[in-house]
């Protein structure tokens, strides 16, 4: 199967059919995934409201600032359907943790794995909210990390403070934080609530918008450094007032 580059490809001898029903329940489906067995989540005909359908099309932003070997810790927050989980997991690494708050993504991304056939030891699943500590608990208990990727859910969770300043006790020495989030478009240092989740358009889980030096600072005061911006994307048709920012943070070495 012919895919473009940065599409999901699982590896399964499970007949289309089967794989059909068995996917069917968690619908719909915003990302891609394909198998190599010949069927494609496209054939649900899921209306799609993410800007690119391929599920790992943001690896070309940071895969180049993110070193990875097989004693890499890496961890997923918002991990969706797994898809970077089972990404990296594929490229060597030590293991991988993915926290998802949503009962059918997490549902949907447990029977990939099982589909996959990856282990249970070295791929972790955890259902919950992490900015709750009972879900950091749980979290801590793999780590510490070398990679935490956090991609474009900090918009969404209530406590987002408490997200972020958690990261830093889950890194290992030199360890880096790949954030992406919807920005103000401003110099200056903002934070604003949008109680009833208007803060951007089609997405009422966007309750939190913040300027980039305001998560500058916030993450400099708990100890990371942001050593790159690897996108900064405006585009008022799309974006509107706002822009997408996808930035590494990186924790001292001592």
């Amino acid at each position: 199967m012919e895919l473009p580059e940065y599409s999901w490809l699982i590896e399964s001898e499970l007949d289309p059919v089967a794989l059909r029903s068995v996917l069917d329940s968690y619908r719909p489906y915003r990302h891609e995934v394909n198998f190599s067995s010949g069927f494609s989540t496209r054939e649900f005909g899921d209306a799609l409201i993410m800007p690119n359908s391929i599920p790992l099309a943001k690896l070309h932003y940071f895969e180049s600032q993110v070193a990875v070997d097989a004693t890499t810790r890496i961890l997923d927050i918002g991990c969706n359907l797994g898809f970077y989980c089972q990404y990296f997991i594929r490229a060597g690494v030590h293991s991988a943790v993915g926290v998802e708050f949503s009962d059918r993504l997490h549902g949907a991304a447990m029977l990939l794995r099982t589909i996959a056939g990856l282990s249970y030891q070295n791929y972790v699943l955890i259902h919950g909210d992490f900015a709750d500590m009972t879900t950091q608990h749980a979290v801590e208990k793999h780590g510490p990390y070398d990679v935490i990727l956090f991609l474009g859910v900090v918009n969404g969770i209530p406590s987002f403070t408490a997200a972020l300043l958690a990261l830093p006790a889950l890194l290992r020495p030199g360890g880096v934080v790949v954030l992406e989030y919807t920005a103000i478009a401003s110099a200056d240092r903002l934070c604003r609530f949008h109680p009833n989740g208007e803060g951007f358009r089609d997405d009422p889980s966007h309750i939190w918008t913040f300027s980039e030096p305001f998560i500058d600072d916030v993450l400099a005061m708990a100890g990371l450094t942001k050593t790159a911006r690897v996108l900064d994307w405006e585009n008022p048709a799309v974006l509107g007032e706002y822009k997408k920012i996808t930035s590494i943070y990186r924790k001292s070495e001592t």
